[in-house]
């Protein structure tokens, strides 16, 4: 993954100034689903390294005379293979809308608004985002992707080396599960043969 999360750089000081005047003054409403396509196009070569890239996009505005403000977070992941196998094998888009309320509109200015949709709303979005993701790509028969924290800049490199080796530690905590099942149930013990009993010969009775 060449970035893991939409912040590859620190947010300059400006916008988080422009943030935290708008944090304040909202309150969620809503967030739902509004779009989302994903397609496997072949099956990745047992134990092979995966690269996964993600990218996003956000686009806000006001409604109902500024007292709603809508954002909409666009994700896209796509996960190939490394060296000889780096096709893309599977990709997924997903759209999400969060509906704020805003106390007092007329006291928040558009780029403030514009700020907090481009930081809070992806920050709010992320978790949904996550979810889906892990999902969609276990319904897929691959090793479940978990997508890491949201990190800004130079850890964000740091959360694709965690990335990876999550999806490692799973993928052979599966083939472990699948030999143990295999085996018989985890922790059971060979029963113990007991001592056999040796029956007496009947005396016979005398007339």
């Amino acid at each position: 993954m060449k970035a893991i999360g939409p912040f590859e750089k620190p947010i300059p000081p400006e916008t988080l100034k422009k943030v935290a005047a708008v944090v304040p003054r909202v309150e969620i409403r809503d967030i739902r689903l509004v779009g989302l396509s994903a397609s496997l196009k072949s099956a990745p070569a047992p134990k092979s390294q995966t690269s996964v890239d993600l990218d996003h996009e956000v686009a806000s505005e006001r409604a109902q005379d500024g007292v709603l403000f809508i954002a909409r977070v666009r994700f896209k992941l796509s996960a190939s293979g490394t060296g000889e196998e780096a096709a893309e094998f599977m990709n997924l888009k997903a759209a999400f809308q969060l509906l704020y309320s805003v106390e007092g509109p007329d006291s928040v200015e558009d780029d403030q608004l514009i700020a907090f949709g481009e930081i809070n709303a992806v920050h709010t979005a992320w978790p949904y985002f996550r979810e889906l993701v892990q999902n969609i790509s276990g319904r897929m028969a691959l090793v479940p992707m978990t997508v890491p924290l949201l990190k800004i800049g130079p850890t964000a490199q740091a959360s694709h080396r965690e990335m990876q080796a999550d999806r490692t530690a799973t993928a052979k905590s599966l083939q472990a599960g699948r030999a143990e099942a295999q085996e018989g149930p985890v922790g059971s013990l060979p029963r113990r043969k007991g001592p056999s009993k040796r029956r007496r010969p009947a005396k016979s009775r005398q007339a």
